[in-house]
């Protein structure tokens, strides 16, 4: 065998060596990726926290606006009857007051349902008991006396009104400057009702001590303003903070009107005074001219707490 014929067969005899391993190894094997796509996790979209329907419950102060009357200034003269007939015997100068001379700062207590319109609109209708505690007695009005042989002479009186209980009614609108979403949401919102508001009666005192009476002397005790519905309105700020989805807190405090009061002459107008000193009593007193039992519409500052859950 020449040299260059045992050079080809060595050539020949390397390819094969080289060849049969890779045959018999087969064909090349894919990786596996089963494994790894055990591993990876669907990434969930949060839940969506969308209920509309709502219902809370809360209260707070309301805060009277001092410029709210609840009777007029007048001086109205009273007679006594003698046979039917009546006779002039003096007149009683009464000043006016104003709520904060006759009530505290009451309290009120509220619940609430309503339904998101819109993600930025509720409708809501509100049940309300307000309450004011008639804590202070009217000051500076008098009594003017010329009834010889009995009495004569100026003498102060004083008066205790009832306190002042009210429960009624409201539709109205929220418009929230945040969506549903947010956790913190800023809102206005306007109202308008009706409440009920209980008769207010009245007492008046005299000091008598001038001729010999006491000086805490019960001289009236009758009705004053009428039990009656009155319109009402009120227009609030507020903030809501969403605790969860279904758990709010919110507070919020505005303006709120409600209309006058209609006044009762019917016991200011009949036998009322009862005075006495150690010589004589005089009874049927009865008053004249116009009457000062009017109060004016009514406006106050209510701020308001509340827990509201939405479903």
């Amino acid at each position: 065998m020449t040299p260059s014929a045992l050079t080809k067969y060595f050539i020949v005899v390397l390819a094969a060596v080289g060849f049969v391993p890779a045959l018999m190894a087969g064909p090349e094997q894919l990786p596996d990726r089963s494994k790894e796509s055990k591993n990876v996790e669907m990434v969930q979209p949060p839940p969506v926290c969308d209920p509309r329907w709502y219902i809370s419950i809360g209260g707070g102060g309301d805060f009277n606006i001092g410029d709210t009357h609840i009777n007029d200034a007048v001086r109205r003269d009273f007679n006594v009857q003698f046979f039917g007939f009546p006779f002039p015997v003096g007149s009683a100068d009464i000043k006016s007051h104003n709520f904060d001379d006759v009530y505290d700062d009451g309290y009120h207590i509220q619940g609430e349902i309503g339904y998101a319109l819109t993600q930025h609109l509720e409708l809501f209708g509100s049940f309300r008991y307000a309450h004011a505690d008639a804590a202070n007695r009217t000051t500076g009005s008098s009594i003017s006396v010329d009834f010889p042989g009995v009495f004569t002479g100026v003498f102060p009186i004083e008066s205790e009104f009832e306190d002042y209980d009210s429960w009624g009614g409201e539709l109205g609108f929220r418009y929230y400057f945040l969506s549903r979403q947010a956790h913190w949401r800023p809102y206005l919102a306007v109202s308008g009702g009706a409440s009920h508001v209980d008769g207010i009666g009245i007492t008046t005192f005299a000091d008598l001590t001038d001729v010999g009476g006491g000086d805490d002397v019960q001289v009236f005790k009758g009705s004053f303003l009428e039990e009656n519905w009155v319109a009402t309105a009120a227009a609030v700020v507020g903030l809501e903070f969403n605790v969860t989805c279904h758990w709010t807190l919110g507070v919020n405090g505005g303006v709120r009107y409600a209309s006058r009061l209609d006044d009762d002459d019917s016991d200011l107008n009949r036998d009322g005074f009862s005075i006495a000193n150690g010589f004589a009593t005089v009874r049927s007193f009865r008053f004249a001219n116009e009457s000062n039992n009017n109060s004016g519409d009514r406006w106050t500052v209510p701020v308001t707490g509340y827990l509201k859950f939405r479903f």
